[in-house]
């Protein structure tokens, strides 16, 4: 499996949690698609707050799309648009 370190603010140590409204929220062993940018040395984070991430689920999309067609549709959009 492979492993991507992202950087958010907020999280948790020992009994103290800091939330961030509007972040994008991570389990362990959740399957998701992650829009990321790349920042200071070179550390990425989620772009967009909780629009930077879709869960996947059976194939599926939070979007309700299905998986391979909603990657396809990224590649269009990125294909005729520079970022």
């Amino acid at each position: 499996m492979r492993q991507t370190q992202i950087t958010q603010v907020g999280g948790k140590v020992g009994d103290i949690t800091l939330y961030v409204s509007g972040s994008a929220s991570l389990n362990i062993n959740e399957e998701s698609v992650l829009f990321l940018k790349k920042g200071a040395n070179n550390a990425l984070s989620i772009v967009g707050g909780k629009q930077g991430k879709q869960q996947v689920q059976n194939g599926y999309t939070d979007s309700g799309k299905k998986l391979d067609e909603f990657a396809g549709e990224i590649q269009n959009y990125s294909s005729r648009n520079s970022f």
